[in-house]
Parts: structure tokens; C-alpha cells; sequence
């Protein structure tokens, strides 16, 4: 998603998708008999926009927290010096 809102385009974008498609066709294990997939199609790709649109609007709203973990991380930062730049950006 922040790739998206960087660039305007996303090129592991459907890469990720088709790993989310994956993930969440294997939640529906073997159906009885009778019974519906809880994950079709449908479900499935409206999961997925589910969780583009929800990645899309946290980044917007925490902008100030990513610029911040970008900032650290492109300087080679620890684990440690990314949790602190998030938590000082968001105060």
C-alpha cells in the first residue's frame, strides 16, 4: 500500500495478492457435504480489498509514523531505533 501511495503503482502488489488468495483458500480446509466454502472467490477478493483499503488509510493516518520508520530504516537502524522513531513520531 505505501508503495502504491509513493509511486502510484504497486509492483509486488500481485504477488501479495495471490499469497492472501492462497492463505485464505486454505482456511476452508474439507467441506461436509452439503455445506458452502466460507472462502469463495467473492469473499476472497473482497478480503483482500478489505485489507488494501484498511493498509491505505492507516498509512494515511500515521503518515508521520512511516515517514519516520522509513527515515531510520533507510539508515540501517535496529529494531530498537524503529520502535522509538514510530513512538516518538506519533506523540
Amino acid at each position: 500500500a505505501a508503495e502504491a501511495i509513493n509511486f502510484g503503482r504497486a509492483e509486488g502488489g500481485s504477488s501479495d495478492e495471490m499469497a492472501l488468495v492462497s492463505f485464505l483458500s486454505q482456511l476452508n480446509g474439507t467441506p461436509k457435504r452439503g455445506s458452502t466454502l466460507p472462502w469463495n472467490d467473492l469473499t476472497i477478493r473482497n478480503q483482500a480489498r478489505w485489507g488494501a483499503l484498511q493498509a491505505v488509510l492507516l498509512l494515511r493516518q500515521y503518515k508521520d509514523c512511516y515517514e519516520a520508520l522509513v527515515n531510520i530504516l533507510e539508515k540501517g537502524g535496529t529494531l530498537g531505533d524503529c520502535t522509538y522513531a514510530i513512538e516518538e513520531a506519533g506523540r
